[in-house]
């Protein structure tokens, strides 16, 4: 039986959630900045109508989650590679490696959603992650084989 079921408790999964409109406050900075024609047609539509949907609501949600702890540490957007690597150095004694990284993500697509130079690809955000990972590093968790 292939393709997906909806039922009353799994309806929400089935559709684009509100939450990715781009005019919802912080989630602005996760909105895909494309140019399209200043004349809307049916195309312009659907094109928005997937970029709207290339996110799913918990990614959009962790990001802008993301996103609002580092301007609550004192980081401002568009952010300077040293404010980035401060905020790492910052939180790397309270979260995980693996954390950060996706912070750093969500900080990273704010930006280039918006066409503002990514700060997160600069060589001084880059090896502050590492030594982060250097540092407080810890082997990933293996899971006993399902028998």
């Amino acid at each position: 039986m292939g393709g997906s079921m909806t039922t009353s408790d799994n309806i929400h999964l089935s559709g684009v959630s509100p939450s990715h409109n781009a005019s919802e406050g912080v989630a602005t900075p996760f909105a895909v900045n494309c140019k399209l024609p200043s004349e809307s047609c049916p195309t312009d539509t659907q094109v928005q109508q997937f970029l709207n949907a290339s996110r799913s609501a918990n990614t959009v949600r962790a990001y802008r989650s993301d996103l609002a702890d580092f301007l609550a540490r004192g980081g401002t957007f568009p952010a300077e590679p040293i404010a980035v690597a401060r905020y790492l150095a910052q939180r790397a004694e309270e979260l995980a490696p693996a954390t950060l990284l996706r912070r750093l993500v969500a900080i990273a697509q704010a930006h280039t959603n918006r066409g503002l130079p990514n700060p997160c690809k600069t060589d001084i955000v880059r090896l502050t992650l590492r030594g982060i990972r250097r540092v407080h590093g810890r082997p990933q968790s293996r899971s006993a084989p399902y028998l």
